[in-house]
Order: C-alpha cells, then structure tokens, then sequence
C-alpha cells in the first residue's frame, strides 16, 4: 500500500520523489489532488496504511525509511477480508499484533488524543493483550484477532 502511495506521486508529480518527503518544515514540494487513486487491500494488519494519509518507504540509495503526508494519498477505497488474515504465519501474526498494539499506545499517549482515540486504543490494549499470544499459538479464524478494533467484525 506504502508503495502504491509512493508510485502515485512519482507517476504524477515532477522531479525527485524525494522533493515530497515529509519534514518538520513541510516537504520541498507539496502533493497535490493530481495522485492516482488508491484501492487499498491489506493482507496484514497494523500499519493503518489503508485508511492513512502516509506512506513510509525505503530509500534503498541512503538506506533509510522516508515518509510522505497527504490528504491526496488516503485510499479511496479499503478492502478488509479477515479470511486474508487467517493464513498469515504465526511470527507474521505476532509482528501484526505487536505493530497494532504500538499505534494504539501511541493514540492513547499522544497529545493529540481525544476521547474517540482513547477508547479505541483502551479497548484495543484489552483485546490484544488477552488475543495476541492466542493467535500466534493458533491458526485459522483465531489469526483474524489480528485485526485492529475499528476493523474487526463483530
């Protein structure tokens, strides 16, 4: 999905890809309304990249992680089938559920949290800490759990 987001800017925008990278005093170049659409189809779980403006991608010349922000690059469309998630492998789970369990500490510690974060993030630490190890142990539908709350059928 990352990688989508960095190809819609470069396939549509001058220069160096570089030029858009996100930095504290904003990118060198702004992106604009020109990136292709994004449908995205998530096959792990974690990053958020499906319903996110930001895109992180290697470097490989400098070998480092550079971000973009943008109201362009969020999907216009996210595809959730949890079946997908169900023949993840045990370590992938295990990384997914960590990833997950990360952003919701983030959401709950930022100072940009609200109400609306805070209880998804609480119940996302409730769920995930009892789940997580009974994931990666298992297989099938339990691997689904991997899921973050906002996503998860009911």
């Amino acid at each position: 999905i990352d990688v989508s987001k960095g190809a819609s800017i470069a396939l549509t925008h001058p220069g160096d890809i570089r030029n858009y990278i996100a930095q504290k005093n904003g990118p060198k170049y702004e992106i604009t309304s020109k990136t292709i659409p994004i449908i995205a189809i998530p096959t792990t779980a974690g990053s958020g990249a499906e319903i996110s403006p930001v895109s992180v991608i290697i470097d490989e010349s400098k070998k480092l992680k550079i971000g973009f922000f943008s109201e362009y690059l969020f999907p216009i469309l996210a595809l959730i089938d949890p079946v997908l998630y169900s023949t993840l492998p045990k370590k992938a789970t295990a990384e997914c559920g960590l990833d997950v369990l990360s952003h919701a500490f983030d959401a709950l510690v930022s100072r940009y949290s609200h109400c609306y974060s805070e209880t998804l993030s609480k119940e996302e630490w409730s769920l995930r800490w009892v789940k997580l190890p009974e994931g990666k142990q298992s297989s099938g539908k339990n691997r689904q759990n991997v899921l973050p709350v906002k996503l998860r059928q009911r």
